[in-house]
Parts: structure tokens; C-alpha cells; sequence
């Protein structure tokens, strides 16, 4: 009981973005993206993976505990990026940031193009 299974259960494409996200359709607003970084809400929390490799729910799953975070700085994000999620409600997925829209040097980020899936846990359907 409680442990995600690998369907997909949300998938989707966010151009521009700035602001609260609700990428599963439950939690309320998992993800804010601002001109410093990602933000984790409504008890989400990030990962942000080596790489640009598509995940797994596996690879997001077995993210030690220690290694999640609620807030991933700017710089330390590169195109393409990739980010695993835990929402609040229990289910697990990524965001593959494909775009960052840097104001200029030291200026931060004007916005963001991602991709998201999120997997569904059981008694989802």
C-alpha cells in the first residue's frame, strides 16, 4: 500500500513559466518557478538529477531522503535540466526544463519552458 506504481498519470508541456504550477492535480501548486529558481509548495519537495536523462519512478523513488530539497538555486540550473518531484500527496514524478530565460548576468531567470510527468499511485485511475 502507498508505494507508486509506473503508469503515467499526468503528462504535459508549461511554456513560460512564472508562478505557482499544480503538475498533479491534487496537492495544490507543487512547483513555483521565479527569477532565483524552483520552489517546492504545498509539502513537495525536489530533486535535481545529474544529467539529462529521462528518470524513472524508480530512479525518483529511490532519491535518498536527505538529497530532496524545497528550493534548487538558479545556477545550478543548465538546459536541459532534469528534476524529480514528490508532491504532497504521495505521488512521485520529474520536470525536464528544456529552456531558461536568463535576464543577464546576475539577473536571474525571466521564465521557463518544461515538460512533466507525474505517476500515478495506487488508487489512482
Amino acid at each position: 500500500p502507498g508505494e507508486p506504481v509506473g503508469e503515467i498519470l499526468y503528462t504535459g508541456t508549461v511554456d513560460h513559466a512564472r508562478g505557482y504550477h499544480n503538475l498533479d492535480g491534487v496537492s495544490g501548486h507543487e512547483v513555483a518557478t521565479s527569477a532565483l529558481g524552483l520552489g517546492a509548495e504545498s509539502n513537495a519537495m525536489l530533486h535535481l538529477r545529474q544529467g539529462s536523462k529521462r528518470p524513472s519512478l524508480k530512479d525518483c523513488k529511490d532519491v535518498p531522503r536527505d538529497q530532496w530539497d524545497i528550493f534548487i538555486d538558479e545556477r545550478h540550473l543548465r538546459t536541459p535540466a532534469v528534476v524529480c518531484l514528490r508532491t504532497g500527496s504521495g505521488r512521485y514524478g520529474y520536470l525536464r526544463i528544456f529552456y531558461i530565460g536568463r535576464r543577464g548576468p546576475d539577473e536571474g531567470v525571466r521564465d521557463y519552458d518544461f515538460s512533466y510527468a507525474i505517476w500515478k499511485k495506487p488508487g489512482d485511475r
